[in-house]
């Protein structure tokens, strides 16, 4: 598909008087039909502590997404890092030592693109794309870093606050308050706090989200008193 007519595809779903789904959803479903994709997502802010996928199409992408966060390495790390698209079939790369296992135990043999999302003369975010197996063509990384970069155009045109309130995959509250909890209980900064959740989630093979929901309803706790109290009851 040629550089025009994903123009104006992308801006005729973008419009914002098109009384349809929130635009990061409408964003999101329009790349992966260009890319002929199983699936996506739009994460803002990448490797920050209030990183927030703003959408994904479904459960692997979801996961893929989460995965990525709480091990802290895969293609959307190297893409924000690298400020360039990248591809690969988790059955056919040797990177991301802890990612690709631990991807590959849930999700199998996964083919994965991610592209710096870009804005306003910075990168916001990464577009991240995936597909079942391997795709018959590998996947145009020129046309698929364009894609990203208009879908920043088309955020960076609507506050973000706005999205947020949209979209249920924006809520980090629950993981920002268990991070808060977590800090207050062994006296450690946030940012130790959020490893600490991260960690627990990539061990227990569990959400992020997940886990910080445990910690909420105090079914987790990192707490030593806590913890010696319930060993000796």
């Amino acid at each position: 598909m040629e550089a025009e007519e994903i123009m104006r595809w992308l801006s005729g779903l973008s419009a914002p008087d098109r009384a349809l789904a929130p635009l990061p959803e409408r964003l999101g479903l329009a790349c992966v039909a260009v890319t002929v994709a199983d699936g996506g997502a739009i994460t803002l802010r990448y490797t920050g502590q209030d990183r927030v996928t703003l959408f994904a199409t479904d459960w692997v992408a979801g996961r893929l997404e989460d995965l990525q966060e709480v091990v802290g390495e895969g293609p959307g790390w190297d893409a924000h890092e690298g400020d360039e698209a990248v591809s690969a079939g988790l059955g056919d790369t040797t990177a991301w030592p802890t990612f690709v296992p631990a991807a590959w135990q849930e999700l199998g043999s996964v083919w994965v693109c991610a592209a710096p999302i870009r804005a306003g003369g910075a990168q916001v975010g990464v577009l991240t794309l995936y597909w079942a197996t391997s795709p018959q063509i590998e996947p145009d990384l020129v046309a698929i870093q364009f894609l990203a970069d208009v879908v920043g155009a088309a955020l960076y045109r609507s506050p973000e606050a706005d999205l947020a309130k949209q979209v249920p995959w924006a809520s980090r509250a629950g993981i920002h308050q268990a991070t808060q909890v977590v800090a207050a209980q062994l006296a450690v900064p946030s940012e130790d706090a959020l490893a600490l959740l991260r960690a627990h989630a990539f061990t227990s093979g569990k959400a992020l989200n997940a886990v910080a929901e445990t910690v909420l309803t105090h079914e987790l706790t990192f707490s030593p008193t806590r913890a010696s109290s319930s060993e000796g009851a």
